[in-house]
């Protein structure tokens, strides 16, 4: 593929290839995540004990997101990264020796340690080994690489689980996440990326970066609008996510492993459709992208509920690969295009800790209306949410490419 006759290949260097490599084993090492939900079943929790799991699990991440991402501004993004690692590496010795479902409190909130110090700068590092131009085709790539892991995961996780049990799962989970924390480690020392270009020149202090990201988010531009929709859509989300495993199970009555081929069939589409995707985004603009991405959500959300066998469960797998594709490298390349490098790392932690905020309740609130009204009400809420944000991110997110795109301070 060739964007304004620049190669792929061209603008993926030595180091990036090798970051991507990491990444591909560190998601191919959340094998567990999709079933943690009849995990905690197995160790005695109900729908709504699950919600409350993950809803207490968000606290830590809360308050380390805007850390991380500033420890990533000051540091580096690649040592940042390795830090959260090692605190994520522990969490797996929780999970494997858990006799109840409280103890997923302690590891999620390990998991969440682990993610909020080195998560933004996952972001970070790709807007900044990547031309601004080819932002949104490079991020695509970068989930390509996650959808090939999604590919072997899914039905990997969903086998060994069927034929030896969970706790093996996390095992070999945890097999996989080491190899990648080791091929990360090693991105700064093959590459000297750590000492020489990972590492800022100038090293902000927490209190100006922070303030100059929230006047980015008061100042009502297109960081603002991104801001509130991607908070919205938190929101809306919170409501349904953790639930969607459990709806499969015992409303629409399918076994563990036809649940691991659903994401396996969207990783298999996701292959293909990633990479041009994130080319077309770059080429029609990132509102139209995401746009487009919250009506697929609609759909990936709400055909469930008319669902009454694994085939009326294949839609919602197909257009999920497509969502995605569109989403998530229009938000990644937005935010990186919406404030100045030397804030990037925060930006991200401030987003996701913001949003943490507003939508900590609503996995709590989503197992409540589970139990209290039925198990589709909370999947009806956020398919009507996602609607109104359709509509916002048509309107609101649209780059002035004519004044161009860097933003500086």
């Amino acid at each position: 593929m060739r964007q304004d006759d620049v190669s792929l290949k061209s603008i993926l260097s030595s180091s990036l290839r090798l970051f991507l490599a990491g990444e591909f084993f560190l998601n191919l090492s959340d094998m567990y995540g999709v079933f943690l939900p009849l995990f905690m079943r197995d160790l005695g929790a109900s729908a709504a004990d699950i919600g409350l799991v993950y809803s207490l699990s968000s606290l830590v991440p809360l308050a380390l997101n805007i850390l991380g991402g500033w420890l990533s501004d000051r540091f580096g993004r690649l040592r940042t990264i390795n830090w959260g690692n090692l605190v994520k590496l522990s969490s797996f010795i929780v999970l494997l020796f858990a006799r109840r479902w409280e103890w997923m409190i302690l590891a999620f909130t390990l998991i969440g340690i682990g993610y909020a110090l080195g998560g933004p700068s996952f972001c970070a590092f790709i807007a900044d080994h990547t031309p601004e131009k080819n932002r949104a085709t490079v991020y695509a790539v970068q989930q390509n690489v996650l959808n090939a892991a999604n590919l072997i995961k899914y039905p990997l996780a969903g086998w060994i689980a069927a034929l030896v049990g969970f706790r093996s799962m996390l095992l070999a989970a945890a097999v996989f996440f080491l190899i990648g924390m080791i091929l990360l480690a090693l991105v700064g020392r093959n590459t000297h990326q750590l000492k020489n270009q990972d590492e800022p020149a100038i090293k902000p202090s927490f209190k100006k970066s922070f303030g100059l990201i929230l006047g980015l988010v008061l100042g009502g531009g297109l960081f603002t609008w991104l801001f509130i929709i991607d908070h919205l859509n938190d929101i809306f989300i919170g409501l349904s996510s953790s639930l969607s495993v459990l709806y499969f199970g015992e409303v629409v009555g399918i076994s563990v492993e036809q649940i691991a081929y659903l994401p396996t069939i969207g990783a298999l589409i996701a292959l293909f459709v990633t990479i041009p995707l994130g080319y077309w985004v770059d080429k029609r603009g990132e509102n139209i992208g995401l746009g487009l991405a919250y009506l697929l959500l609609m759909i990936h959300l709400g055909s469930p509920l008319l669902a009454r066998n694994f085939l009326g469960l294949i839609p919602s797998a197909l257009v999920h690969p497509f969502m995605i594709g569109l989403a998530k490298p229009a938000t990644q390349s937005l935010i990186s295009k919406a404030v100045p490098e030397k804030q990037r790392g925060l930006a991200f932690g401030l987003t996701w800790t913001s949003r943490g905020v507003l939508s900590l309740p609503f996995p709590y609130l989503g197992g409540l209306l589970w139990e209290n009204f039925s198990p589709g009400t909370p999947f009806l809420i956020t398919v009507i949410g996602c609607l109104g944000l359709s509509v916002l991110a048509f309107w609101k997110l649209k780059m002035p490419r004519d004044k161009g795109t860097r933003v500086e301070i």
